[in-house]
């Protein structure tokens, strides 16, 4: 009897499965994180805060399109594998931004750091209540 089975979808099965787990925690990063990236004053024209944006939204897209992709590519195994990692793209791209945003700045030649106060006392406005003895 001739064997007939058609080869499992393994790599089908884990890309839908990885992916779909992730997206779901991706859709809420989009939805609600991505918005208040830009709640600092200029930071909407630092590129680095678009480009991690633009990978959190990017991302939950991208795992859609690899569950999909994989399944449709079954028969070419190399492009089923390309089509898998196509989420791992907004995932560089977010780490490569973060890394370059916490990049140490230079601010000239080392000038001594200032040295601590203790804060001033403030006076209350607060009046104390009297007390009535019982």
């Amino acid at each position: 009897m001739p064997n007939n089975r058609r080869p499992r979808p393994i790599l089908a099965i884990a890309v839908s499965a990885v992916w779909g787990i992730l997206a779901v925690p991706g859709f809420l990063i989009a939805a609600v994180g991505a918005p208040m990236a830009f709640d600092a004053p200029g930071s909407d024209a630092n590129p680095l805060v678009w480009a991690i944006v633009f990978g959190f939204v990017t991302f939950p897209v991208a795992c859609v399109a690899s569950i999909a992709g994989s399944w449709m590519t079954q028969r070419m195994k190399k492009v089923q594998l390309a089509v898998a990692c196509i989420p791992l793209l907004p995932i560089v791209t977010i780490v490569a931004a973060m890394a370059l945003s916490s990049e140490p700045q230079s601010a000239g030649p080392m000038t001594r750091a200032p040295t601590p106060r203790a804060p001033t006392p403030q006076a209350s406005s607060l009046i104390p209540i009297p007390t009535v003895p019982p």
